[in-house]
């Protein structure tokens, strides 16, 4: 008869850095070796419970969900060190037994991390006492309670806490007996089968496994290496485990525990205890408490039809049956509670002022959800429709996402939980797992890789959303061949590959929030979840597992276009006295189309990328449909197919709009007669085939997923329709082609046509409150420098001007005035928002609310928010030039000045200055002195500080500081390139920025930059070749002259580096034309010059004619080389006094 055996001590990944056994491993593991049962029971969680128990079931294996629990050894809310030099906890294994032990360990679970908290999870005996029904207990590993008294020769406590444990779960208590060699485990064991025998406690062997096979210890170990950050090569690292804490089958653990036979077969009796069987597909819903008289039906319907009063001026037949037949298919489906809970916490931002998004998803396409205002996009005028979002004849739950203003979600979030019970409240965990490049840079790490080598085989993994370590490694790739040239490159890559998509970490789900009708508890265990626990409560459970446990998942999602549209809106009442409502837009103003159509998108929602700008340039926006079209269509599918040059040039005449029946024409004329939604696919079908729009939106899925047995089933009901419409065979076989060729790009009108309306909204804004709008939208960019200077580069091209940060004008945000934008103090790096509270607070108690020199400053701030690094900073960006001294003054008098207000603000607190009534050496000690006499900064010094603190330069600009005339030297500006065709070549001077320096796949160096100059940036880029001859020049802040060729192909403007100058060493020929120079004489100067180009014509030629003062940069072609010839030859066709060489103080560095 074969060895029978349960494991009732597992680990998982979910043992965060302490299991390499994946869930589906251990569960296949169990299978092939007919395991009747195993356990899941990971250190003092249950994330992977329900994900093992589907699994498990579906492979035939009993499942037993437990945990591995941490046991204070007093009181869970003691968070005191441990003074006897022990742990702060031990360990117990529990495992549930049915319904009533499984929510008995859930409790307990979240009680030890939201109330037990320290280190770990804890619970204690008291929690143990109050929730151990339906919970077998085991006493766990050598970290357990009873096995540390027996370690440490406290064999009285060992045996009252087993007392203790016996009389608390009765005969489901039983000493947990491991053997993996150890000889602290053979003291154990041993003293627990005498206990045992004492107390009648029956006894039952584990392996406490931690990874699934044999031979998987050294991922096992490389894990605990991430964990603590030691090496896996270091001899000197603490081993806890050996080889054998793997998934072994029923024969190895018989031999294991063959001299205590009854330790494996009470296994078999807690398997047989384990009966726990959870419900899925239940709904959970909240319940919604509506006004007396009504229930959640005829309150919804009562909203409904109010809101369609307020919406429509005119309410037609049409609209009043599409109301009824949504408000009947969202009855019958029992979601009535499902829109009264969106509505009520809509309802609550929007009289809160917190600004709500227009819609996302299918759910615009409700017309139910626009009356209720839940959405803000009419559903029936851009043909948005229902059954896309509730199909009558496919019932799930619906799915509203909302956006909301990213610095005010918190507060919807925070009513929700106030509403409905904090504990029936809760955010959603989400795992952080390794990436290819995540195991190459940990796994690198604990193999003692130097970290330049593990950053060059990173860099070596294609940059493509989730690739593998297979795929990145496959034969031909740079990481196969460095792996078949370098051992150790081989062997961190095997080990990644073993580790790659592993759980590292948790974090919070960016929107989710579950709201349930009872305490989560009853249904989903919860932890804490941030730093030091302050973003709040958490289920442990993902999304999926929520929802298919029965719980409501709602996306509160936080957009700051949202934000940036609250705080232009506050501008502009600020600045104007308008309250202006969005919401009454028409989508018709000029004026917004004029601004997409020039490719003014910066900051404008959805279409400010590279590639969109241009889109929307080549489609020229004229009407909303158009700019709905293209969310939906800059997508790679269509962009990739020819699909959008389609589109367009059907927009503009190019190609001939055409469709294939009459009845096509009201479907897809506002798409030119391409099909761009899916909607439009479902109404073709309702249209032509006579199919429901809840069948059509089976059709639409259906030919999203592309089974052929549906897709032949599918055609032929469409047929059948189209035949009993009069469309011959041939037409509509045709159609029903294309739809399911255009199912692959088609997409969701609903969420396009919403986020468009958004789209507009920033674009109107920006149209016609260009000022206030650009500091909204560098006021919601705080923290991001790069994307504060594109903005400011932006301010620039509309000839607004953005003015230096200052603390007699500045608060935190950016804000208009009548001479521009003043930069915001929240943009400087170490000056927090407590610090400008102070500093604003201070400026108004001031007479004209104004500081008037640096020591009345240091001394008026609260400089326990105001610190020492804060005023520094504050100096060195020029925020405090308008006190009177310069920077370095300022800085030069900082230690004194802080230690004199400090002083005064210290004898203030105390009362001493009223005291003493201010007088005598105290007031003499607090008179501000003179400021030092030190010279100020030089002005490149000066910028690099501005440069550094705020990403942008105040006081002017490096290039101002280079000794010649860049445009005398240069073909183009670089706001000008983008005008120019593909493969231009170019001459562009400026200064460069954020270089990169990258590996090739051969190995060689190259590298990709920024170059600015005072009009614009643009990415430049130097291939190996270009690179090896110049790269003493490519660095950050060399100012340069590039030659090379403009590039603007797959959405992104480049210039390829062909020649570096250094433009502060640029010399340039001047060549002054007297009135009664000949056509003659300029064809030889012109041919003189071509001929003294040499390989590297670097100089530039300017003509000067005086009969009419004009200056004109010959192009680069003329461009030469200094020679005596050339000095010469020049002589003989202009006097000496019209050739004039201007050299700057260095020679011209060639390179």
């Amino acid at each position: 008869m074969p060895a029978k055996f349960v494991h009732c001590h597992v680990h998982s990944e979910y043992s965060l850095l302490d299991g390499a056994s994946r869930i589906g491993e251990l569960v296949k593991r169990a299978a092939k070796h007919e395991m009747p049962a195993l356990a899941l029971t990971d250190h003092g969680v249950m994330y992977g419970a329900i994900e093992f128990y589907r699994k498990a079931k579906e492979a035939g294996i009993k499942p037993l969900i437990g945990m591995e629990a941490y046991v204070a050894p007093g009181s869970r809310f003691d968070k005191s060190p441990n003074r006897t030099g022990g742990k702060n906890y031990g360990h117990l294994v529990l495992l549930a037994k049915n319904r009533t032990g499984y929510k008995n360990l859930v409790k307990l679970n979240s009680l030890g991390h939201v109330e037990g908290f320290y280190h770990k999870p804890r619970i204690d005996k008291d929690a143990i006492a109050e929730h151990s029904e339906g919970l077998i207990a085991l006493t766990a590993c050598l970290g357990g309670e009873i096995p540390q008294h027996i370690m440490h020769g406290r064999y009285e406590e060992a045996e009252a806490s087993a007392r203790w444990y016996q009389q608390t779960f009765g005969d489901d208590f039983y000493l947990e007996v491991q053997n993996h060699g150890f000889a602290e485990q053979q003291q154990v064991n041993k003293a627990l089968l005498e206990l045992s025998e004492r107390t009648g406690i029956k006894i039952a062997g584990t392996n406490d496994s931690h990874f699934t096979n044999p031979g998987d210890q050294r991922s096992h170990e490389a894990l605990l290496c991430i964990q603590t950050g030691k090496s896996l090569l270091d001899p000197t690292r603490k081993m806890h485990y050996g080889p054998d804490f793997y998934l072994k089958t029923a024969e190895e653990m018989a031999q294991v525990f063959h001299d205590m036979p009854q330790a494996v077969y009470h296994t078999l009796e807690i398997a047989q205890k384990c009966n726990l069987i959870l419900d899925f597909g239940r709904s959970l819903l909240p319940r919604y408490e509506v006004p007396q008289g009504h229930d959640v039906d005829t309150y919804l319907t009562k909203l409904a039809w109010d809101g369609l009063k307020e919406r429509y001026e005119t309410i037609t037949p049409d609209l009043e049956e599409r109301l009824r037949f949504e408000l009947q298919i969202i009855q019958q489906m029992g979601f009535s509670a499902y829109f009264l809970i969106v509505w009520d916490f809509i309802n609550f931002a929007k009289t809160s002022g917190i600004q709500v998004g227009p819609g996302r998803g299918s759910a615009a396409g409700s017309l139910v959800a626009y009356c209720l205002k839940i959405t803000n996009i009419d559903p029936v005028k851009y043909f948005l429709l229902f059954e896309r979002f509730l199909n009558p004849e496919r019932v799930s739950m619906p799915d509203m996402d909302i956006d909301f203003c990213i610095e005010r979600r918190g507060e919807v979030i925070e009513y929700v939980a106030q509403k409905y019970g904090r504990d029936k409240v809760a955010q959603i965990v989400t795992f952080g797992t390794l990436g290819a490049k995540a195991a190459i840079k940990d796994v690198g790490r604990v193999l003692e890789l130097n970290f330049n080598d593990t950053n060059r085989l990173t860099k070596m993994v294609p940059e493509e959303l989730g690739i593998s370590l297979d795929d990145a490694s496959k034969e031909g790739s740079e990481l196969f061949s460095e792996s078949q040239k370098d051992p150790k490159v081989a062997e961190i890559l095997e080990l990644g590959k073993k580790l790659e998509g592993m759980v590292r970490n948790t974090s919070l789900h960016a929107a989710g929030v579950i709201i349930a009708r009872d305490p989560l508890t009853e249904t989903v265990p919860l932890q804490r979840v941030g730093k030091d626990d302050e973003e709040g409560i958490a289920t442990q459970y993902e999304y999926k597992y929520c929802e298919m446990m029965g719980l409501l998942k709602m996306d509160f999602l936080g957009l700051r276009n949202l934000t940036m549209i609250a705080k232009a809106l506050v501008n502009i009442k600020a600045r104007h006295g308008v309250d202006y409502d969005l919401n009454s837009q028409d989508f018709t103003d000029p004026k917004v189309y004029d601004l997409l159509q020039a490719g003014g998108t910066v900051g404008i929602f959805q279409v400010e990328s590279e590639g969109m700008t241009k889109l929307v340039k080549r489609l020229q926006p004229t009407n909303f449909e158009d700019i709905s079209a293209i969310l939906a269509l800059y997508r790679p599918g269509p962009l990739q197919s020819g699909y959008v040059d389609e589109y367009v040039d059907r927009k503009h005449g190019k190609k001939p709009i055409e469709y294939a029946h009459p009845d096509l024409i009201p479907i897809l004329q506002d798409t030119y007669g391409t099909m761009v939604f899916q909607e439009q696919i479902m109404q073709i079908a309702q249209v032509l085939a006579g199919y429901s729009l809840g069948q059509a939106d089976l059709l639409r899925r259906a030919m999203g997923k592309k089974k052929k047995e549906e897709m032949d089933k599918q055609r032929e009901i469409f047929l059948t329709g189209t035949q009993a419409h009069g469309v011959s065979d041939e037409i509509a076989n045709d159609l029903f082609d294309k739809m399911t060729k255009f199912s692959e790009y088609c997409f969701n009108r609903a969420h396009t046509a919403a986020y468009a309306v958004v789209t507009y909204h920033t674009a109107y804004l920006k149209a016609h409150y260009p000022s206030e709008y650009m500091a909204a939208l560098m006021s919601s960019l705080l923290g991001a420098q790069d994307k504060i200077l594109l903005c400011i580069n932006d301010c620039r091209k509309m000839g607004i001007k953005v003015l230096p940060p200052d603390v007699n004008s500045s608060g935190a945000d950016f804000t208009p005035t009548d001479e521009g934008i003043r930069f915001g103090l929240g943009a400087i790096k170490n000056v927090g928002f407590g610090a400008i509270d102070a500093i604003v607070e201070a400026r108004s108690r001031l007479p004209g609310n104004r500081f008037t020199d640096f020591y009345q400053f240091c001394a008026e701030v609260d400089l326990k928010q105001v610190n020492k690094r804060c005023i520094e900073s504050l100096i060195r960006c020029g925020a405090l030039d308008t006190l009177g001294g310069h920077r370095a003054q300022y800085l030069a008098a900082l230690d004194d000045a802080v230690d004199r207000a400090s002083r005064k603000q210290r004898d203030a607190a105390v009362g001493q200055i009223s005291l003493f009534g201010g007088g005598g050496d105290a007031a003499v000690a607090l008179e501000n002195p003179t400021m030092p006499d030190v010279p100020a900064f030089e002005s490149e010094e000066q910028l690099a500080m501005e440069k550094e603190l705020i990403g942008f330069y105040v006081s002017g600009h490096p290039l101002q500081t280079v000794p010649v005339k860049i445009e005398w030297h240069t073909s183009h500006t670089i706001s000008q390139l983008p005008s120019l065709g593909d493969g231009k070549q170019i001459v562009i001077g400026g200064l460069l920025m954020q270089t990169r320096r990258m590996i090739t796949k051969n190995g060689d160096y190259m590298l990709a930059g920024k170059l600015e100059d005072f009009t614009d940036q643009i990415d430049v880029v130097a291939f190996p070749k270009t690179y090896e001859t110049c790269s003493a020049l490519l660095h950050d802040d060399a100012k340069l002259l590039i030659k090379g060729k403009y590039s603007n192909q797959d959405d992104r403007q480049q210039v390829i580096i062909s020649q570096v100058f250094n433009l502060g060493a640029m010399p340039s020929l001047h060549l002054h034309l007297p009135e009664y120079a000949t056509p003659q004489q300029l064809v030889l100067i012109s041919q003189l010059l071509r001929n003294h180009q040499g390989e590297k014509g670097a100089i530039p030629v300017i003509f000067h004619f005086d009969h009419t003062n004009q200056q004109v940069v010959a192009s680069d072609s003329f461009w030469v080389q200094r020679s005596p010839e050339l000095e010469t030859a020049l002589g003989n066709l202009l006097p000496e006094d019209r050739i004039e060489w201007l050299e700057p103080e260095a020679q011209l560095s060639l390179v």
